[in-house]
């Protein structure tokens, strides 16, 4: 029997914890593929899940879903800079959505003439979006790099990270006790933020509102985007704003950020809500009923826009066809439907990529429960098919829902979204993985995000005039610029998600 720094890299992993690793093999990685098969001829199967992704985005797509359902970190195998590049805009999403996901790619040997595939510097390609990378340069310190990685990894605040090995040193063959030696994380604790000492809001509360607390939000709101009217949607000058965030305050990754804030705060978000509320509380000059009730009004205010928008009776389309369905309309069916079936909303878990629907999307689902609705935490487009893939598998092994996983998982995607999903890849892991989600595509008839983009800078310019399939943002999807309802959405979500159900 032939031991490897391989095997005792794949041992270390299951023995910290790691359950699942999402791969995309190459030519660095024989000592891994023997010794995965030698545990599958010796115990008759592998002590770590493998979950095989023909693209690599996709992979760490899945380990991002994964630990976001789990909160526990997934690993992440590719090959060599190439595979490195091609995990692409979903190293972005880790960093940006503070995600621990392990990630470790082979590197060219050392030994060999005349290697196409190595570079100088192959950690710099993802280096500044890493909390930590380093080199496994020998076995005899391979568990001490592992839980290094790990710690950093799981302390605030928390992201992904990267190690890397070159050929020889990972077919090193070894004594097997090495793999006999306790290997654990009980003095490898992760770094939690002490107590006090997610995407841009739009909303027009934000400009008259005289106190504004932000949690954990990496841009909380877009300063130089303007409304209809022109006038810039930020907070108003007089306004007292108060941040709080559990990782970095400062965005030191990010190289030009400020936040007018009167405050800046790290701490942990629940332990701080509850000392602002215990303080609050002894406040008896805030007049809370009266506040109650104003808010009470606004918030009927705003369920009642929300009934109206889904309820909007179907409208002829200038063809005399029926107009397409609107996004409310879609997500206020997809949210009775759930409802309809019996899913508690334990049991269902929705990834919005939408974008340029993302508050239409939050808004319309009405979560009222923490992971209800989840997100990339990152702005790369491509995160939820794979995304949804991590969570079922995730869903499974955190006993969501009945107990046995996810009664239901569903990807919200636009046109463009869906298409840097790789759906191909996705799809396929679905397939073979047994892991199906419901997806929704949202046809914007067009590249919707950047011409919301436009019109939040230039809302009157030249662009404004400008309709699909004559613009630069053009990309409809079919022959048709819009899909043509035959049917009640709610019994199509319906179907859809009996099907989704029946499949798990």
């Amino acid at each position: 029997m032939v031991l490897t720094t391989s095997s005792l890299f794949l041992h270390t992993l299951a023995q910290v914890g790691i359950t699942h690793v999402f791969v995309n093999w190459g030519s660095d990685h024989p000592a891994m593929l023997e010794e995965l098969e030698r545990q599958r001829e010796t115990n008759g199967g592998h002590a770590l899940t493998i979950v095989t992704s023909p693209n690599e985005m996709v992979a760490l797509s899945a380990a991002h879903g994964y630990a976001q359902a789990t909160g526990k970190p997934a690993a992440v195998v590719v090959h060599v800079d190439v595979g490195t590049q091609a995990l692409a805009g979903a190293v972005h999403n880790a960093d940006r959505g503070r995600v621990p996901i392990l990630i470790y790619a082979g590197a060219s040997p050392f030994t060999s003439d005349g290697e196409l595939k190595d570079v100088h510097d192959q950690p710099a390609i993802v280096r500044q979006y890493m909390r930590h990378t380093a080199q496994i340069s020998s076995p005899a310190n391979l568990p001490h790099v592992v839980r290094r990685a790990l710690q950093i990894a799981t302390s605030e605040p928390k992201g992904p990270v990267y190690l890397w090995g070159r050929r020889e040193v990972m077919e090193q063959e070894i004594d097997q006790s090495l793999l006999e030696r306790p290997i654990t994380l009980a003095k490898w604790p992760s770094v939690e933020p002490t107590a006090l000492s997610s995407t841009g809001t739009h909303t027009p509360l934000l400009k008259s509102a005289d106190v504004i607390l932000v949690i954990d939000a990496e841009v909380a709101w877009m300063p130089m985007n303007k409304d209809k009217d022109g006038a810039h949607e930020r907070p108003s000058e007089t306004a007292q704003v108060f941040i709080i965030d559990s990782g970095d305050p400062l965005k030191r990754g990010i190289g030009m950020h400020h936040e007018e804030a009167d405050l800046v705060c790290q701490a942990d978000a629940a332990v701080a809500l509850a000392q602002i509320h215990g303080a609050v509380a002894d406040v008896v000059t805030l007049a809370p009923h009266e506040r109650a009730e104003r808010i009470r009004k606004m918030h009927e205010s705003w369920m009642a826009q929300l009934r109206d928008a889904e309820s909007v009776p179907l409208l002829l389309s200038s063809s005399g066809g029926p107009a397409p369905y609107t996004t409310p309309q879609i997500v206020g069916a997809l949210r009775t439907a759930i409802q309809a079936s019996g899913v508690s909303r334990e049991g269902a878990l929705v990834l919005n990529e939408s974008i340029s629907s993302y508050p239409l999307v939050w808004s319309h689902m009405q979560p009222e429960i923490p992971g209800e609705v989840i997100s990339s935490g990152g702005s790369s487009l491509g995160w939820a098919l794979g995304g949804g893939i991590g969570a079922v598998l995730g869903g499974r092994v955190a006993k969501k829902g009945t107990g046995t996983g996810y009664d239901l998982v569903a990807s919200i995607v636009g046109d463009g979204t869906f298409l840097f999903c790789v759906p191909a890849s996705a799809f396929w892991m679905a397939r073979r993985y047994q892991t199906p989600f419901l997806t929704i595509v949202l046809n914007n008839g067009g590249w919707k995000s950047p011409k919301l983009s436009m019109l939040g800078v230039h809302p009157q310019g030249h662009g404004s005039q400008c309709y699909s399939g004559c613009c630069l943002w053009w990309m409809g999807m079919g022959t048709q610029n819009k899909c043509r309802p035959r049917r009640g959405q709610k019994e199509c979500a319906k179907e859809l998600l009996e099907e989704t159900i029946r499949r798990r």
